[in-house]
């Protein structure tokens, strides 16, 4: 899935763009609070991609040996 890898890149843009101009104003609890809240972001997008995908697949049948 090509928009999940273009998710997770945008995440990790937004993370250097954060650490280059915006962290040094906030205290590190603040910054681990920012990174929290985005890797939430990042897990609720990641799963409303895939769970639609993941419904159409057809049903796997166990090999019984």
């Amino acid at each position: 899935m090509v928009i999940g890898l273009a998710i997770i890149l945008a995440w990790l843009l937004f993370w250097a763009l954060w650490l280059f101009f915006y962290a040094s104003g906030f205290s590190i609890l603040q910054n681990l609070g920012v990174f929290l809240l985005s890797l939430v972001v990042l897990l609720i997008l990641e799963t409303l991609l895939t769970v639609p995908f993941a419904r159409r697949q057809p049903p796997r049948q166990l090999k019984r040996t």
